[in-house]
């Protein structure tokens, strides 16, 4: 994967930050702003600077796009032990954080121990997602998303044995979980953990998610807890597959794990109801939806409608 800087063009190299943490970095920055003399004599404002959390930064203006397009604001951090410079045009880029990086996965999880909703890649589009026994940090979803509060998240956990904790299954046929999952499926399942927010079920049924993507099964194995999982995008607009796609709210998370383009499709995963013994009902058409059907018809279930 190749990421190219919005501002000068130039690519965007990898390097480790004050925290440990792997982004992406564009050396031209001061280059393209004049060099450190240009920072000499420049006001300061409140501006909470995004690599050491330090509260004033001092700013400038450049003219970096058309000149009927509105100016971009630079700020240099006002420690003088960090800095860091970012521009307000879009959110900083030290929020990116590649998952090919050894430290992603645990970065995250130190994320998701907070209380901090995040953004990753799974095997259909990118998602939102926080731990789902903390409810505070169910809240801050919900209002990241601008979701409706009466709308349920689906659950994500690592491994198919979990399902039993969280989902009824003894109705199931033997080994039909084994066959749709991990996959681009959500399973909705009666209810069986009554721990659970009440934002994360419905008319006491669940929806359970096992992604076919190693990155965010290990969150939720890391963690020890599910995952409460929806697609990183506001309510009502379209899913994303790169992580540009959803920019718009990336003021709102304090990280995103980022893995690249996912592929042409934008579908998110189809939801399966699988709660009457012997029947399957279709809730939403999405990725593998065909695949998926083939499954279930060899393990002898009807579709109910």
């Amino acid at each position: 994967m190749v990421a190219f800087c919005p501002f000068c063009s130039n690519i965007l190299f990898v390097e480790e930050n004050v925290r440990g943490q792997i982004q992406f970095t564009c050396n031209e920055i001061d280059d393209v702003l004049g060099g450190e003399e240009a920072w000499k004599n420049v006001d300061s404002t409140e501006e909470r600077c995004p690599e050491c959390g330090h509260e004033r930064a001092y700013f400038r203006q450049l003219q970096t796009r058309s000149a009927d397009e509105p100016m971009t604001t630079f700020y240099r951090c006002c420690n003088s032990e960090c800095n860091h410079t970012w521009p307000n045009a879009i959110p900083s880029m030290a929020k990116l954080i590649p998952i090919v990086s050894s430290s992603a996965e645990e970065i995250a999880i130190e994320y998701l121990k907070s209380g901090s909703v995040i953004a990753v890649p799974t095997d259909t589009v990118y998602g939102l997602t926080c731990d789902a026994t903390n409810a505070s940090a169910i809240n801050k979803l919900y209002t990241i998303k601008c979701r409706n509060e009466y709308k349920p998240l689906a659950i994500c956990l690592g491994e198919v044995d979990e399902v039993s904790s969280w989902g009824k299954v003894e109705h199931l046929p033997s080994n039909l979980l084994e066959a749709l999952l991990p996959g681009p499926v959500t399973l909705i399942l009666d209810s069986v953990n009554k721990s659970l927010d009440k934002s994360l079920s419905l008319n006491n049924k669940v929806g359970i998610r096992i992604p076919n993507y190693p990155f965010i099964r290990h969150l939720a194995c890391g963690l020890g807890k599910p995952l409460a999982l929806t697609s990183a995008n506001l309510s009502n607009e379209p899913s994303s597959v790169e992580v540009s796609e959803f920019s718009s709210i990336w003021d709102r998370i304090p990280a995103i794990f980022d893995g690249g383009n996912l592929g042409l499709d934008h579908s998110a995963s189809t939801v399966i109801d699988l709660s009457e013994p012997g029947l399957y009902v279709i809730r939403r058409k999405g990725a593998a939806y065909k695949k998926l059907i083939n499954i279930l018809t060899k393990f002898g279930l009807k579709n109910k409608y």
